[in-house]
């Protein structure tokens, strides 16, 4: 089967998508939008509605309520969704806290890596981590491909300390799992925590609590970074975690879609391709 009849496939079947009923429920969608005074003004673009019906596997209802989430941050915290300023990259390392894995998952997931002890919380405040996340999500879901298949997350705690629990027990915490799952149409596919410290503790104690069961089922803490390698191909994975590569550096990567974001609107950007 080719690529393309591949992924048409897992559209039908884990989706729910077939041509009809993504035009069916688009204008549905659309139709219930330009009707909620709070939405009707925004022009949203095609694609971003498609992502968010194939994250809620075509229930009209849940994406409309999605999009609302989506809505109601952009009104209250619209700074977030602009990515940060581009000389970060070449006067902060914290910026390479974020990575990208050099390939896809054999089921056709993207892998990002979140190294949080990397980030030096005297040099970044904690809303310039909360703006990468959104933009890593934001700008990795305009690939269909992505959309299809989802993405898997490795929060890598190593080195964390008080001073980073300091800058993140603010009244934004609750964004580190309100923007990628609530807001932002994102298929999570499982969650790899790693290295266990006083940080992640206290975070997920916090953060738990308004996760659904289906992703908390999801996520997996491992004892040993090493076990990753049960979930994802060594070829993919930093020596550190017992795969093959020697070093992760995503600085471009990451540089390239903070910079797509400065041209994100509250209406969303088309696809890639």
């Amino acid at each position: 089967m080719s690529s393309k009849l591949h992924q048409e496939a897992k559209c039908a079947d884990e989706l729910r998508e077939t041509p009809e009923a993504k035009e069916s429920a688009l204008g549905e969608l659309v139709n219930n939008l330009k009707g909620n005074p709070k939405m009707s003004a925004i022009e949203f673009e095609r694609d971003f509605l498609v992502h968010y019906l194939r994250v809620n596997k075509y229930d009209v209802k849940k994406s409309l309520k999605h999009i609302q989430n989506y809505v109601d941050l952009w009104n209250k915290e619209g700074f977030l969704f602009k990515g940060i300023p581009d000389d970060y990259f070449s006067s902060k390392i914290s910026t390479s806290f974020c990575a990208l894995l050099p390939e896809r998952c054999p089921d056709g997931c993207p892998v990002i890596l979140f190294r949080i002890g990397k980030w030096d919380a005297n040099e970044m405040k904690f809303t310039d981590i909360l703006k990468i996340i959104a933009a890593t999500h934001l700008q990795l879901f305009r690939d269909p491909m992505t959309q299809i298949n989802g993405i898997k997350t490795i929060y890598d705690f190593k080195g964390t300390s008080f001073q980073h629990l300091r800058n993140i027990l603010n009244d934004k915490l609750y964004l580190i799992n309100h923007i990628p799952m609530n807001c932002i149409p994102a298929r999570h596919r499982d969650v790899h925590i790693i290295n266990e410290t006083i940080v992640l503790n206290t975070v997920w104690k916090l953060v738990k609590p308004f996760l659904s069961q289906k992703l908390r089922n999801r996520v997996h803490f491992l004892s040993d970074p090493k076990r990753l390698c049960d979930y994802v191909p060594p070829s993919m994975l930093p020596a550190e975690y017992g795969g093959e590569i020697q070093n992760i550096d995503s600085q471009d990567w990451i540089r390239r879609i903070n910079r797509e974001q400065k041209n994100f609107t509250i209406g969303g950007q088309p696809n890639f391709y």
